[in-house]
């Protein structure tokens, strides 16, 4: 991999401006600033890393670097969003980022980068925020990535009309250590997307895949105690096994004010956690720790604690007509370099974690702290340096970011939102006719999920959003919601539902009791065009396919391979094409290309998932379903030898011939095989 690269840095230091130019020849510049390129080959592929740093204290105006990169017609960018609500996803060389349209509450602005960035909005003049990459028509992909958040954020801009790539750090103004590491970017060339980040594996928080409830897509701010004690019973009543049933928006008596609960939960909130652990499950509560609105106590009694400009007017964080009405829905940001904003957030978490007895907090609109720069610190620094106080703040229990940066939130979250909430309805049409890129909406949580899906297990562990199967109080097609699911499970690591799962059909509730258990997935390759995806998956030793059509017309595709299995269609003994309707998806098992191993089942929407071990000494199989399963249905074994029955777990079972497969089908019941 050749990189080549000139760059351009505006300073002051001791009083003078400087103005430098530099290219990939300069080891130093005028004594000044320092760059080193290492190089390193892996299995993955071919990698450089670009150290940059100075040798005095500065105070930075700008700092880029411009690379020359060809994009081909039929070559694709990914485009990472500002934040966990934003749009990221693949765009063409002559695509555009839409403008922010008027007219709209100008307090819309502060939840993307509308105020952070001028773009031209022209077409193939795009932006990207932390990472990027190109990906090739042959399938080849480029990833970049700066992994110093705390230096400020870092902007890459594509202009594909020039064949060029800048790559823009954020730190107009901001004070810089001699010998203190402002940008450390990390250059991958890999076969596919989903196998670079070689340079920066973040240490995990002991994030792991996980299940659970979440209050917030179906009752909203209207919880009460008893809408959560109901639905926990309905949990507790089915013997369903999630880890997290977690309280969220609408229990505090305003936003700001996180001691205390409002007057719908009599008994409290160390109550109901109480009540949560009693079943056996963790119990997560929602806040949004940097925001207040303007009926909140320390709006009230403490208003020197918020951010100003120039100490005058409040730095307003956004807008939510939910919360205040139109007349009050404007919101706030705390001073986080006030000490005493810094030990009443210590006392929140201290009362909700440790007095209260949470397991996990969702801490939303973390945005907020960033939205000016204060004090020689950049937005993306200011940014930082709050997810770190979140962090020490939480000490060792759980965190669950959303509506934030995600390379600062890698040094905070355990869990982390990768996309916009979903909706009640695949698209918003408001929100997405003023081309709002982190407005309310399925259609993109899900395109986020697919295209974000590299940061799981590097950055935290993605949170994709709830899925929904109920048919009340929603209007998602079935087939919506179906692709919901599945792709929220292929890709998703914290996987929560809204429903009342009290008010399931039998249907229903079957279909939900077939998403457990919840094992690790590898997603070994993805190739799309436009709206219509393929996907390979692996859980364990098992092969999957998927085909996702997210668009509103049908689309035809092959099966990649002969010898597979989908629930409700059966086995597929030849490579065919299959036609998907509009905002369906389907998973495929490969039957083993061993004579021994699992063939397909309904017992788990990715067939052959329920199986912990499956083991075969001397033609005699011994089959261990996991503990989580406890639907009835059926599984079928691929078999080897010669004769009419082979023993499995005891029993002779009959062989049944289909084509060239010898298959055994037991029955299982509640979880059990007979």
């Amino acid at each position: 991999m050749e990189t080549t690269f000139k760059g351009w840095i505006s300073y002051w230091q001791d009083g003078r401006h400087h103005v430098e130019v530099f290219d990939h020849e300069q080891v130093l510049i005028s004594n000044v600033m320092y760059w080193t390129l290492r190089s390193n080959v892996t299995e993955q592929g071919l990698s450089l890393k670009l150290y940059l740093e100075f040798a005095h204290d500065v105070l930075l105006e700008e700092l880029y670097l411009e690379m020359p990169t060809a994009v081909g017609a039929e070559d694709q960018i990914f485009l990472n969003g500002y934040q966990s609500w934003t749009e990221s996803k693949l765009f063409g060389p002559t695509d555009r980022i839409q403008p922010l349209r008027g007219p709209f509450p100008r307090l819309i602005n502060t939840t993307g980068d509308y105020t952070i960035y001028k773009g031209s909005h022209k077409p193939g003049q795009l932006h990207a925020w932390s990472m990027t990459s190109l990906v090739r028509q042959s399938g080849q992909t480029t990833f970049w990535i700066d992994t110093v958040p705390e230096t400020g954020y870092t902007i890459f801009e594509w202009d594909c009309p020039q064949g060029m790539l800048r790559v823009r750090k954020e730190v107009g103004g901001q004070q810089l250590l001699a010998h203190q590491e402002v940008m450390i970017l990390g250059v991958d060339m890999v076969e596919e997307v989903g196998t670079e980040l070689t340079h920066w594996q973040h240490p995990s928080h002991r994030s792991k895949p996980a299940t659970g409830w979440t209050s917030w897509y179906n009752y909203y701010t209207k919880i009460t105690e008893e809408i959560i004690l109901d639905n926990l019973r309905a949990y507790a009543q089915r013997d369903l096994k999630i880890d997290f049933f977690q309280i969220d928006d609408g229990w505090q008596p305003a936003i700001g004010d996180w001691t205390t609960a409002n007057a719908k939960f009599p008994q409290g909130m160390a109550y109901l956690a109480d009540q949560i652990h009693r079943y056996g499950y963790q119990a997560g509560l929602w806040l949004a720790p940097f925001i207040v609105e303007q009926k909140s106590t320390i709006y009230q009694q403490h208003r020197h604690w918020l951010l100003t400009h120039d100490g005058e007017r409040l730095v307003e964080a956004g807008f939510n007509p939910g919360w205040g009405g139109l007349a009050h829905g404007t919101y706030y940001v705390l001073n986080l370099d006030l000490p005493e904003v810094q030990a009443h957030l210590r006392e929140v978490f201290d009362t909700v974690l440790n007095t209260w007895g949470y397991d996990l907090v969702k801490l939303d609109f973390l945005f907020a702290a960033a939205i000016i720069p204060v004090g020689g610190k950049s937005r993306g620094q200011r940014m930082y340096e709050a997810c770190l106080l979140l962090r020490e703040c939480c000490g060792d229990k759980l965190i669950l970011g959303c509506g934030v940066p995600l390379l600062p939130a890698a040094y905070m979250a355990d869990y982390c939102r990768i996309g916009p909430d979903i909706g009640l309805k695949w698209e918003l049409g408001a929100g997405e006719a003023i081309h709002l890129r982190e407005t309310i909406s399925t259609h993109t949580a899900l395109h986020n999920s697919i295209n974000r899906r590299h940061l799981s297990g590097r950055l935290f562990a993605n949170d994709p959003d709830v899925f929904i199967l109920r048919k009340e109080n929603n209007d998602l097609s079935p087939l919506q919601q179906q692709s919901l699911l599945l792709i929220n499970h292929i890709f998703g690591d914290l996987l929560f539902t809204s429903d009342n799962i009290g008010g399931y059909d039998d249907a229903t509730m079957r279909l939900y009791r077939t998403t457990f258990p919840l094992l690790p997935r590898k997603v070994a390759r993805v190739e799309n065009v436009g709206e219509l995806y393929r996907i390979w998956f692996e859980v364990g030793d098992r092969r999957y396919f998927a085909a996702a059509n997210l668009s509103r017309v049908d689309e035809k595709i092959a099966l990649p391979a002969q010898n597979m299995y989908r629930n409700g269609e059966g086995f597929i003994e030849e490579p065919r094409a299959v036609y998907l309707k509009p905002f369906e998806t389907r998973v495929y098992l490969e039957l083993p290309t061993v004579e021994w191993g699992v063939a397909g089942s309904d017992l788990h929407i990715f067939p052959g998932c329920e199986v912990a071990e499956l083991v075969v000494v001397d033609q005699v199989v011994t089959v261990t379903l996991h503990a989580q399963v406890s639907v009835t249905g059926t599984l079928a074994l691929r078999v080897g030898g010669a004769g009419e029955t082979v023993e499995v777990n005891g029993r002779a079972r009959p062989v049944r011939r289909r084509g060239e497969l010898r298959l055994v089908i037991l029955e299982v019941v509640d979880g059990k095989l007979v």
